[in-house]
């Protein structure tokens, strides 16, 4: 358990990354959407904004998050398992800071309507939403970890085999809704609510951060 507040203790020096990087994200996420929703009619959800350049945040922290501490943190007498422990749970902590103040953008911006404002989620309520945003940041942090993890293990080989497994079937997809009748495919995945994605990223969740620890575990410092 020292070991692992050892991690911490080396995320929590690192406040550009970990604390100054998502409040300039959201400021400068929110703020100019803010002024022009001041001068026009149409409405933005700036919910919808803070939870994208969210969920953007947590995929690019994952990436650049093993470059720059695991070597220093093994080189510490820190063991990987720690190391791993360690930085889920300061992603896990850092994902419940951004589901919170999500969470209350949205319920600002809800103003006593039947309706959330943010796409998909109508119908759900606040611990079922936490649980939801929860669970989506995890994800992404975990899709960029095993991205960076690749690398630390079998380097350009790793990163480039990790890259075509995520980027090709979302590429076949398009292309089946190109050259196929994917339109009743389509109109299935528009109906999908976000509650049922959140509950099929879990296991996903889970498969990216044990891969992870895996490669972790045999990567060179």
């Amino acid at each position: 358990m020292n070991r692992i507040q050892g991690v911490l203790s080396i995320y929590f020096r690192d406040k550009w990354i970990w604390f100054l990087t998502p409040l300039i994200i959201i400021s400068s996420a929110l703020i100019p959407n803010l002024i022009i929703s001041s001068f026009i009619s149409y409405y933005i959800s700036l919910a919808f904004i803070l939870v994208s350049s969210s969920l953007v945040y947590m995929f690019v922290t994952g990436i650049v998050s093993v470059p720059q501490t695991f070597s220093f943190t093994i080189s510490m007498q820190v063991r990987r398992k720690d190391y791993f422990l360690g930085t889920s749970f300061m992603a896990a902590m850092i994902s419940a800071g951004l589901t919170l103040f999500s969470l209350i953008l949205i319920i600002l911006e809800r103003r006593g309507s039947d309706r959330w404002g943010l796409q998909f989620v109508d119908g759900v309520n606040i611990p079922e939403l936490f649980g939801i945003l929860f669970v989506l940041f995890m994800l992404f942090f975990y899709i960029g970890f095993i991205i960076s993890s690749a690398f630390q293990r079998y380097k350009a080989k790793g990163l480039l085999t990790v890259l075509t497994i995520l980027i090709l079937p979302p590429c076949l997809f398009m292309l089946s809704l190109v050259y196929e009748d994917g339109h009743g495919l389509y109109m299935w995945l528009t109906s999908i609510s976000l509650a049922e994605i959140s509950l099929w990223s879990i296991p996903l969740t889970a498969v990216c951060g044990f891969l992870s620890y895996r490669l972790l575990r045999r990567a060179s410092v």
